[in-house]
């Protein structure tokens, strides 16, 4: 699909000259487009910002308990580089949790989604065979913390490690970061 082309020299008048032929979803997860508060905020309107479900949300490709994973959009996208000063501007719109996973974020970022990424999700269900009978199901949540810690693209030092774990433990006591 061209919107996902990452060999289109992607800039601002060519999205205009063909704003109406592009898949804004799939254009929204380019990360090879010229990302900037400025792009964002002219097409605010067409982005994608959050998970779109695709389909039947029970099955993937006719396989029993396998959720579509559909389009994370903007939230998803590794080639926006986020200030805090844009996720204000955009926290109606994005998935702070999806963010927290994929987006590219440094320790201001972090500091400012703080109390959105304890919100815990269910990552994913996943069946397993412990008799001839039926399937045991088992459901995974993870925090917004879980994700943050796993994302390549998350700027996170010792400094601000530190500074979360107080953060949390004051915050939820009782509950730390494993």
């Amino acid at each position: 699909r061209l919107s996902l082309n990452e060999t289109v020299p992607w800039d601002a008048d060519l999205l205009h000259s063909f704003e109406e032929h592009l898949d804004w979803a799939k254009l929204s997860e380019n990360s090879t487009l010229p990302w900037s508060g400025e792009l964002l905020e002219k097409f605010r309107a067409k982005w994608k910002w959050k998970k779109r479900k695709e389909g039947n949300q029970t099955r993937l490709e006719g396989i029993p308990g396998r959720k579509s994973r559909g389009s994370y959009g903007i939230s998803s996208n590794q080639g926006i580089k986020w200030t805090p000063e844009l996720l204000i501007k955009y926290e109606k719109q994005l998935d702070f949790w999806t963010l927290a996973s994929k987006g590219m974020l440094d320790a201001d970022c972090v500091r400012y989604l703080f109390s959105d990424l304890i919100e815990c999700r269910n990552s994913h269900t996943y069946k397993a065979k412990s008799s001839d009978f039926e399937d045991d199901v088992y459901s995974v949540s993870l925090s917004g913390w879980h994700l943050l810690f796993g994302n390549p693209n998350a700027s996170i030092d010792a400094s601000l490690l530190d500074e979360i774990c107080k953060m949390q433990f004051k915050a939820t006591p009782g509950i730390g970061i494993r």
